[in-house]
């Protein structure tokens, strides 16, 4: 079925003086004697545009009247859906923009989630394996190890069997205590809020918010009224860390730091006095080389 509403490059619902409009304008760009002098006619052939033009007059003569324009949209919405023309826009065109970013968004939070497991699991793996994280599971086995140990015909179990043993409660232990680690930074575990999907449909909420606190931050900047917040917001950019790299500091290191108000510029001199005492300390031919 011809789509003279895409020939003439209108919508379905425009009037009749556009159509008119429109079949004009495409006229004199197609007509034979007149598309060799148009600028936008310089790849067109005089097939091309005889073709275009009878196309023109075709759609022009069914919807510049009433009652063969009623009869055609009529005809057009007889067809199931998939066979009707789309009226001058493309399928990807009238496909919803949301559905686009939807889309989009689920595929870039399944390749994140996946991504992000990936990495967790590899840390995982790399701190059951560590000497210390290991010997603190020996130990903590060993009650469980000993009743494993005593046979019913009290026959002790050989060597290798013990160590067998051993590594299978050590690795059961560890699984455990695994699926309760807090790890920050990069390798951190994924929660569902950090998907980039929630994060975008929580718009809505978390924009105003984030409007909000960014009001509250220089209210109490204009009145001096600092809140804890602020001060290790302002810590960690002067120490250019990000705020995973602060949380996996040991807590005592935070406080000192905070407790030294880095946010003032003499008492910030003063650290960076002070790092620089103790890095010649540790390292003076190291220092001197600078």
């Amino acid at each position: 079925m011809n789509d003279y509403y895409g020939v003439l490059g209108v919508r379905k619902n425009v009037t009749k003086r556009e159509i008119k409009k429109a079949f004009r304008t495409l006229s004199l760009q197609f007509h034979p004697d007149k598309f060799k002098d148009h600028k936008n006619n310089a790849d067109v052939s005089a097939e091309a545009a005889e073709k275009r033009f009878l196309g023109l007059a075709d759609a022009y003569e069914v919807l510049k009247d009433e009652v063969k324009r009623k009869e055609y949209d009529a005809v057009i919405e007889s067809l199931p859906s998939s066979f009707r023309p789309r009226f001058g826009e493309s399928r990807l065109a009238r496909i919803d923009a949301w559905g686009v970013v939807l889309a989009f968004l689920c595929v870039l939070s399944t390749v994140q989630f996946y991504g992000q497991t990936y990495k967790y699991n590899q840390f995982v793996k790399y701190w059951k394996t560590k000497e210390d994280v290991r010997m603190f599971a020996k130990g903590e086995i060993q009650a469980e190890l000993k009743k494993k140990a005593n046979k019913k015909n009290g026959k002790p179990l050989s060597s290798r069997r013990l160590k067998d043993i051993e590594n299978e409660l050590i690795e059961a232990y560890l699984e455990e205590k695994s699926k309760k680690l807090n790890v920050q930074g990069g390798y951190k575990k994924i929660e569902l809020t950090d998907l980039v999907i929630i994060k975008f449909l929580k718009l809505p909420y978390s924009l105003p918010m984030e409007i909000y606190t960014w009001s509250s931050y220089f209210y109490r900047l204009s009145t001096g009224k600092y809140s804890l917040g602020d001060k290790i917001y302002w810590t960690r950019s002067l120490l250019r860390k990000h705020e995973d790299e602060w949380l996996e500091m040991p807590e005592e290191e935070r406080k000192a730091l905070l407790s030294k108000e880095l946010w003032i510029d003499a008492n910030y001199q003063r650290h960076v006095e002070e790092e620089i005492a103790e890095e010649t300390r540790k390292n003076p031919a190291r220092m001197k080389q600078w």
